[in-house]
């Protein structure tokens, strides 16, 4: 709600005048689409969420709620039409940078079971999930007229670049001695 303070020399004639000059300028906005202008990340994924439970897979929407958590953790509080890509370049960034701690079992040298800690970063797999996802929701609002455009397309953002597999091959010794032993 926007406040407008008048002199208090103010006329009744001319408060009514500025009143209308604001419902004027309101109803412009509305059938411009631009009364979402202010609305936060956060915010308009509720909305999205809604709209996705009606549409979407159960697995997807539960996937995409546990990936809102995180992503309005860092953006949910900036509005749709100040979200610059620099808020995402920052956040998958800061996505590609954080250290999880995991455990994983394993056998000791007598062969023991025993819990290994190890340090993990986000895959540049599971970063472009985010990044879908976020484009998802930017596209939807574009559609919706919350916003002009979706800022996740075009030029601008760096991903985190995927490995590209290396397939292991079998080398001919290999494949004799393992026919060899399929004979046995």
């Amino acid at each position: 709600a926007e406040l407008i303070k008048l002199p208090e020399s103010t006329t009744e004639k001319q408060i009514q005048k500025e009143l209308n000059r604001v419902v004027v300028d309101f109803e412009k906005k509305v059938s411009d689409g631009l009364v979402f202008r202010n609305i936060k990340f956060a915010e308009f994924s509720t909305i999205w969420l809604d709209y996705a439970e009606k549409h979407l897979s159960p697995k997807y929407v539960l996937e995409s709620k546990r990936k809102l958590e995180v992503i309005n953790a860092e953006i949910g509080n900036v509005a749709l039409s100040k979200l610059k890509k620099q808020h995402l370049q920052e956040f998958y960034n800061k996505l590609s940078e954080e250290v999880r701690i995991i455990n994983r079992k394993a056998n000791d040298v007598n062969g023991k079971p025993i819990l290994l800690e190890e340090e993990r970063h986000k895959s540049p797999s599971t970063i472009m999930h985010y990044h879908k996802l976020i484009s998802t929701l930017l596209t939807k609002a574009s559609q919706w007229d919350y916003i002009e455009k979706n800022i996740c397309l075009g030029k601008g953002i760096e991903l985190p670049k995927r490995q590209k597999y290396q397939p292991h091959y079998l080398q001919d010794s290999d494949v004799i001695r393992l026919v060899e032993l399929l004979q046995d």
